[in-house]
């Protein structure tokens, strides 16, 4: 056995080793395990109604390949302005002095980072209810869709690296000078996280413009300073996630309605592009500053009620959620053809998903402290954000199926119970989640 395939093996092991060690991954591994087990049975029971009928597969596979197109053209963007890595620190620190072959160690490099790639893709199998109730499909759906989604933020990574390298120059001292350049980037960030300090990469060009505060006390300071750091760090008012969220969901929405053999009727598709609308809505939420802001200790220590920091905290992001929410609704409402009262409730529908991704932000903060394991965390984050559209995916569900109501079409009542239980049950998150901030879960061993 060469000394890299005992490096890559002995990870391996370490890793499970882990689950014993912290119990509390153990759970969340069961947890996310039982989540699939509920939709495969929810997917099965749906496919056995009677009278039950399937959408358009094409459908389902616009939406795979939209979800793969945005990953690999937002991990190009990052990776080419800022470089890209398939190393940590110790792999730099030791793999690169020793006499090893640099293609080997940049084989390794890979095999590691695929083995990243198709853990996240796992959060596909939570999907099946999804697939196989209203698509028709199975697990060699979901399985290929995974190998797409490992293949195509793969081919970003090593492609943007490669493009990184070549604008520094193509000697093999370049290529380590790159790779070092985006570990320290990638290392100091995760450092930062586990020692409470701020996880945000600062950006290269800085606007400074005026400095200071103007305004705000006490709690409220924490919302100008998110402004601040926002006019600074942005050219645009929205940030990429969110432009390229909102491009993607626009563009999903002209392909399968334009492309092709465009349906019938345009209302029919609704489903399918405001599910990958969500998807792709969920990236954009998950990069906003209350994730940065709760690693950082100044927080916990402002003498302020600590529901009413939160609050502010999240104040920051009402403009971004409401311009986006306003540009999809009206965008899809004009490309689809939907009357005032379906384009209102797509907006506020938009708004409460904004809310859930948020809230479900937080309970993993709350839960998960100061754990740092970007698998888990993202299986945990999935895991809370589908308990939470429980109650709305099945009001949605038994009222247009069921229980129809008169005065609402179909598609309105979905999205009605969308929009009006998601508020509710994010509410009571933020609620729950109130006390957080009385004492800081830092871990800076």
């Amino acid at each position: 056995m060469s000394a890299l395939q005992y490096l890559l093996f002995t990870r391996l092991r370490n890793s499970l080793r882990e689950f014993i060690r912290k119990p509390v991954r153990l759970v969340v591994l069961l947890v996310c395990v039982a989540l699939i087990g509920f939709t495969i049975f929810a997917g099965n029971q749906a496919s056995l109604e009677e009278g039950h009928t399937y959408r358009s597969a094409t459908e389902l596979y616009l939406i795979i390949a939209g979800v793969c197109v945005f990953m690999f053209a937002s991990i190009m963007w990052n990776g080419v302005r800022k470089g890209a890595t398939f190393f940590t620190m110790p792999d730099v620190l030791l793999l690169f002095p020793s006499p090893l072959n640099p293609k080997g160690v940049m084989f390794y490099g890979m095999i590691r980072s695929i083995g990243m790639y198709l853990a996240i893709s796992l959060f596909y199998l939570m999907q099946y209810s999804t697939v196989h109730g209203v698509y028709g499909k199975g697990f060699p759906t979901l399985i290929v869709a995974m190998l797409l989604f490992v293949a195509s933020t793969f081919l970003a990574n090593f492609l943007s690296f490669q493009i990184y390298r070549k604008k520094i120059g193509g000697t093999r001292e370049d290529y380590y000078e790159a790779v070092l350049s985006a570990t320290e980037v990638s290392h100091s960030a995760v450092v930062a996280q586990k020692e409470g300090r701020t996880a945000e990469i600062i950006p290269q060009n800085i606007k400074l413009g005026s400095t200071g505060f103007t305004k705000g006390r006490g709690a409220s300071a924490f919302y100008y300073k998110h402004k601040i750091e926002n006019r600074r760090g942005r050219k645009l008012f929205l940030n990429m996630w969110s432009l390229m969220a909102i491009i993607g969901s626009l563009a999903f929405a002209f392909v399968i309605t334009r492309v092709g053999e465009p349906p019938e009727d345009l209302r029919s598709v609704l489903v399918g592009v405001f599910t990958f609308a969500t998807y792709l809505q969920l990236f954009s939420v998950a990069m906003g500053r209350l994730s940065f802001e709760l690693t950082k200790p100044y927080v916990y220590l402002v003498p302020e009620e600590p529901f009413f920091k939160l609050l502010h905290c999240l104040r920051e992001m009402i403009p971004t959620s409401v311009i986006d929410a306003v540009a999809v609704g009206a965008g899809l409402g004009i490309i689809l053809g939907l009357d005032p009262l379906m384009t209102l409730l797509l907006v506020i529908a938009r708004l409460s998903f904004a809310m859930v991704f948020t809230a479900a932000n937080i309970a993993v903060a709350r839960i998960w402290g100061g754990e740092t394991s970007k698998v888990i965390v993202m299986l945990l984050y999935l895991a809370v954000i589908i308990v939470m559209l429980i109650p709305a995916v099945a009001a949605a569900i038994i009222f247009s199926t069921i229980i129809k109501l008169s005065f609402l079409t179909a598609g309105q009542t979905i999205m009605f119970f969308l929009a009006v239980l998601n508020i509710p049950v994010s509410l009571a998150v933020f609620y729950l989640c109130r006390k957080m901030l009385d004492h800081a879960e830092l871990n800076n061993s």
